[in-house]
């Protein structure tokens, strides 16, 4: 995908409109999965379930973030979403 289209660029909302228009798919069934800052901000704020891979362990920017799961890479992510659900 490209932003080109839309000549919007992140964080706009329309970025992640436009994934979710591109996919024919509803946010809620979409996981977004970055190890930027900037990204996740702009996702998590349009209300995409995020995934952080803070791969260096930093602090996260001053940035408004929505609800944000963070994992050290994504191996360790792999690895829980592999984990049986309990």
């Amino acid at each position: 995908m490209s932003v080109e289209a839309i000549s919007e660029f992140k964080p706009s909302p329309a970025v992640y409109r436009m994934a979710q228009d591109q996919l024919e798919s509803n946010k809620t069934r979409i996981l977004f999965i970055s190890g930027n800052p900037w990204d996740i901000s702009g996702a998590s704020n349009f209300g995409l379930d995020c995934v952080w891979i803070n791969a260096g362990g930093k602090v996260r920017d001053k940035l408004p973030y929505g609800e944000v799961a963070e994992y050290e890479s994504l191996g360790v992510l792999l690895q829980k979403l592999a984990q049986p659900l309990s």
